[in-house]
């Protein structure tokens, strides 16, 4: 899932390409981390199923552990881009409670087909895949520290603090809300999820909020 300018070392010093927004899933519900990530994202384009297993404290259910890949739609080819596809993944795994010591570009995770021998021997396997899939790397982003924000995790995503928390009143977010065009396809999903937790955030998580933002929603195919 990365490329690499040596045949010999495989840091992020030798990074040439990055090549996906991977999460790996050790420690947390595998179902519902995918489900929210690809509530911001879209669809994974490989889901991986590493060989170990995740047991749910509360209930005992057994669950796979899995990694999560969105294949970018353009590679990352300097240390800027890697800089911010780094930062993605770290978003990401915060949100989820993924394993942050799978957020580096150049971090080895278990390739499908290859054996899991911690326990009983497993082999790793694709579980999903949507060949079609890609993500932009900057609309990732976007969404992904919106989120984060939200969440109340920008600090440890070495985000920027915000000076103020925004309020306003119900009426001028529906007012605000009604002038924003929603017909047919014309709202990206980035721009869907991004005004979501923007009406969110400034209504306080109100019922009324999400009334707002859904009603809004619902004028779009």
């Amino acid at each position: 899932i990365a490329t690499f300018t040596s045949s010999y070392n495989a840091g992020t010093a030798d990074l040439a390409n990055g090549l996906t927004l991977s999460v790996e899933l050790d420690d947390t519900d595998p179902d519902e981390a995918r489900l929210k990530l690809e509530g911001l994202l879209g669809p994974v384009t490989v889901l991986v199923q590493s060989g170990s297993e995740w047991i749910d404290g509360e209930t005992g259910e057994i669950k796979p552990k899995v990694h999560l890949h969105w294949r970018l739609s353009e590679p990352t080819a300097c240390v800027d881009d890697h800089q911010k596809l780094l930062h993605a993944r770290t978003m990401a795994a915060l949100l989820v409670g993924g394993d942050r010591t799978g957020n580096p570009v150049a971090h080895p995770l278990r390739w499908p087909g290859s054996w899991n021998l911690k326990a009983k021997p497993r082999m790793a396997t694709i579980a999903a895949l949507n060949d079609g899939a890609e993500i932009n790397l900057t609309d990732a982003i976007e969404a992904l520290e919106v989120a984060v924000e939200a969440a109340g995790f920008a600090q440890a995503a070495d985000m920027p603090g915000q000076s103020s928390t925004p309020q306003a009143r119900l009426s001028d977010v529906r007012s605000a809300m009604s002038f924003i065009s929603n017909v047919g396809s014309e709202v990206k999903h980035v721009d869907w999820v991004r005004l979501g937790y923007a009406v969110h955030r400034t209504t306080g998580g109100a019922p009324e909020g999400f009334e707002i933002w859904d009603n809004w929603s619902r004028l779009s195919d």
